[in-house]
Parts: C-alpha cells; structure tokens; sequence
C-alpha cells in the first residue's frame, strides 16, 4: 500500500472498479487460507506508462545491464504469511491471484529491464544467519529483510549498511517509506527500510474495524462521520463500547459466546498509546534518541486504557478466552465475525480473515487523545521485517540499483495489487473506505523503544494496563536510570561502528 502519500488517478480509478465489483461478489475462499493476504483472483495487475507516474514514484536510473547475474535476496521466514514471513519477493509465476502476480509482474519487468534473475531464501533466523555470514565475510546476500524486532541486533553489530552510503539509492522518493527513515534513523543514519517495496509493514499496522449494522441497530454516530470531524477521540470510543454488550446466554457469566463492545488483544495498549499521540523516546538535535515520557498524559491514557480493557463486560480480551480456547486470536476474531463485537482492533493482517463476513464492516484508525490533536497516528508493530544491507555485499553498486528499480517498479506493480485485493477481501465495502485506508499510513510512527526494549519500559506500560493499575510514575522511577544506561550504551554501540 501507498506510503505517506495520496492516491494517483490511476489508484482511484483502481479503487473504484474493485469496489464495484467486490460489492456484487460472493468470496467462495476459506477464511484459513494461509495466503489470505494474496487470495483474490483477478486481472492481472499493469503498470502504469511512464508518463503518467508522479516524478517522486519514479525512479532516475540509467541503463543498466548485468548479464543474468543474480541478486540473493535473505528473507525472514518459512514462506508461511501467518509466521510474518516476507512473502513479497519470490513467486514461482502468475497463479490469478492478485498479490501473487503482481510481484510476478513486477520481478518480471525488473529482471528485463537490468538482465538480473532474482533469487532468495528464507530462514526463520535470519538476523542470525546474517551476522554470521558478515562475520565470516561471506558475501552470499545482495540485501536481507529482517524482522524489525531482531534487525536492531544486526544493526549494532555493524553487519549492515547505512542507506545513506548506498549508491544509487534516493531515499527521498515517495516509494521509500519516510516514516521508517525518520523514527528509527540514529544520528542520521538509516540501517532499516520499507515502503512499496513490501506490504509486510501495512500488514503490521494497527487498525480499528467496526461493525456497520451494530453501530445502526444501537443509534450511534457513524465511525467515519467521527473521523472526519476530528471527534474520533478515546473518550468517544470508551462511551461507545459501553453500553453494547449483552449477556446472549443469559448465564450470568460473559464468555466468548456473548456480545461485546470491543474484541482484541492486550497488545491494543499500543496501538492507543501511541494513537493518541505518546512515545516513549524523542530525538536530540544529533537525531540520537533519549528518553522522553510525558508521565502526566501517560497516566491519563493509561487509565482510560485500562478501564476499557478490563471491563470484562466491555471487552472480549484474548487472554481471557485461554480457559475457552486455545486459539484466542480465532475466538476474538470470530466475535467481530459473528456480529457480537462493535468494535476489533487488530493489525491489518487479520482483516482478510473477514472476507466471508456478511455483514458490512468498516476500517478506521485508532481514536486521538482528543480533538485538539491535530492527527490520526497509526502504530506499526515491529513483527513485520526491513530492508537491510549487508556490509559484505559483493557489489554494492548493483545493489543500490536493483533495490531502487525494485522499489519504484513495486509502487507500479505491488502497490496497485495491494490496493486492489485489500478491497476485494471486503476491508472496507463503501465510498469512504479509500480515503480510510490512505488516512491509516499517512502518519504512522516506529518506535525504537519497543524495537531495543531499554528498560522493558514498553512491556512495562502494557502490563500496568493489564492490572489496571495506573501507577507509571514508580514505574518510570524503578526503571529511568536503566533505561537511560541502555540507551546510552546503544548509542555508544552505533558510535563504535567503523
């Protein structure tokens, strides 16, 4: 999907005939597809004509010709998407299914246009299998994704390049992410990287659903016409999820079988941590990092979080369903599926789960603290992988070339078919669905903080939301001088690099 930017025509037009032809469709597919995210059969994805594609998408190579050699992609993973595998490199050629060609098409035209063969493999440790490999200096990868929670470990250890030293790379155009570049660049340095190049990043992306006819058979205002306004604000969303559930079985006990204004997980924390506008870490004046908590608005979160989540006739929480099921992501989701949630926060990934649901369901971002923040801010969990370089790279002039083609010929191949199948798998099934979806990546936000885990400050805050408890202010005092040690010693880390 689209990074930081608003969709081209091309785009629109895309979005438009998907959804007209999503609203008269029957998905015959198993929501257990382990490909959910490439699952819809389609016409094959095209490209756009060079004319007509925005200068910033485009990219400003010359000719280049490297007689078939290979370029060996390292990726994180089994193949399996449900493993948070990067599935978006290799195929084995078009199927129908819209993902699937569209990195066909792509690798296609990039394998063409510079006489290269793709090549990779995937390995569940591959931060591993990379720094080992640097360390023998063995030049094997031409460039590696990593999981974003365990490439910091490569990172220290100098097994990887800065962007900035790759030739041939223009980190200013639109197809690379700028949020990454931004949050996680270390004294100007940028060892992590994504945009069009990958959809992992958009799959990890914390998302809110809610369930259209609920919202009208319980007379509340429309999500979207909050969003739009600017009131979509935590207070809103706690009042709305208030006063839905209802006991089915008349038991006397709320189970997984009964009515709930919300269904999630604990990890719901941060996503409206960081929502309504809190971090952790800021930035100095030498893009170093140094801890930065706003103790007061933190509390203030924390306790509306807090009352939401452990209200357990409010919320269907996952970890409260353990004693029902052993599959608690299936019995959260299956409350939103069957019509006995309002709300189901989540990340993008599991919204394609959703494609066999009847009733019509709409995709927003997580509410703001209130309506004098000025944006919506989307939390990107760091279970999905980055583009890094090893430094022992054979060629590292091929290297930045092929990785800027493949990251401009994605925002023309990848990006329309990620558009095109978010749509059909019924993420959203209205007009205002398109603009929902570019208003989520507009302003998301990576945190260094969760990546490196200084302090378990992060993990710390999500297990006093769990207890209810909204003592942070001891937390911070137990934790500050270790946190400001491993903050210090991981700056000191990245200054020893040679």
């Amino acid at each position: 999907m689209c990074k930081n930017h608003t969709l081209p025509a091309f785009f629109l037009f895309l979005l438009c005939a998907a959804m007209l032809a999503a609203c008269g469709q029957t998905d015959a597919q198993s929501s257990d597809d382990a490909q959910t995210t490439a699952s819809v059969t389609d016409e094959a994805v095209t490209s756009e004509t060079a004319e007509t594609v925005d200068p910033a998408y485009r990219d400003d190579l010359g000719e280049y010709d490297y007689n078939g050699e290979e370029f060996h992609i390292l990726l994180y993973g089994d193949g399996d998407p449900y493993n948070w595998s990067e599935i978006d490199v290799l195929v084995e050629g078009e199927t129908g299914e819209t993902i699937n060609d569209g990195i066909y098409a792509r690798n296609l035209a990039l394998e063409e246009r510079l006489n290269i063969k793709l090549t990779g493999q995937y390995d569940l440790n591959a931060t591993g299998v990379l720094t080992k490999a640097v360390q023998a200096g063995d030049a094997s990868y031409d460039a590696a994704f990593l999981r974003l929670s365990m490439a910091g470990t490569a990172a220290q250890s100098g097994a990887v390049y800065d962007w900035n030293d790759i030739p041939n790379v223009d980190m200013s155009k639109k197809y690379w992410d700028q949020s990454i570049i931004r949050d996680l660049s270390i004294g100007g340095n940028v060892y992590f990287m994504t945009g069009d190049i990958s959809t992992i990043d958009n799959q990890a992306t914390w998302i809110m659903m809610f369930n259209k006819a609920m919202i009208a058979n319980n007379d509340l205002t429309s999500p979207y016409e909050l969003v739009n306004t600017g009131k979509w604000t935590v207070d809103t969303f706690s009042a709305m999820t208030k006063d839905v559930a209802a006991d089915l079985n008349g038991d006397g006990n709320y189970t997984m079988s009964d009515k709930y204004g919300l269904s999630t997980t604990i990890d719901t924390v941060y996503g409206l941590f960081y929502s309504t506008g809190l971090s952790f870490v800021s930035k100095d004046d030498g893009d170093m990092p140094y801890f930065n908590l706003d103790i007061d608005k933190a509390t203030d979160v924390l306790a509306k979080i807090g009352t939401i989540l452990n209200d357990g006739n409010r919320t269907l929480l996952s970890k409260r369903i353990s004693n029902e099921t052993s599959d608690v992501i299936t019995g959260i989701r299956n409350a939103f599926f069957e019509d006995r949630a309002l709300f189901y926060a989540e990340v993008m990934f599991h919204v394609a789960n959703l494609r066999q649901m009847e009733t019509d369901f709409g995709i927003i971002p997580l509410p703001k603290y209130d309506e004098a923040q000025e944006d919506y801010i989307t939390f990107v969990n760091p279970a999905g992988s980055c583009l890094t370089i090893p430094v022992t790279v054979a060629d590292l002039d091929m290297t930045g070339v092929v990785l800027e083609a493949m990251a401009s010929a994605s925002y023309e191949y990848l990006t329309p078919a990620y558009y095109t199948t978010a749509l059909q798998n019924k993420y959203a099934r209205d007009n205002e669905s398109s603009a929902m979806l570019d208003l989520l990546l507009e302003n998301r936000v990576y945190d260094l903080a969760m990546i490196y885990s200084w302090g378990n400050i992060t993990s710390g805050y999500a297990d006093l939301a769990d207890k209810d408890s909204t003592d942070l202010a001891s937390l911070v005092a137990k934790k500050e001088k270790q946190i400001n040690t491993a903050i210090e010693k991981f700056i000191a880390a990245f200054e020893n690099i040679e």
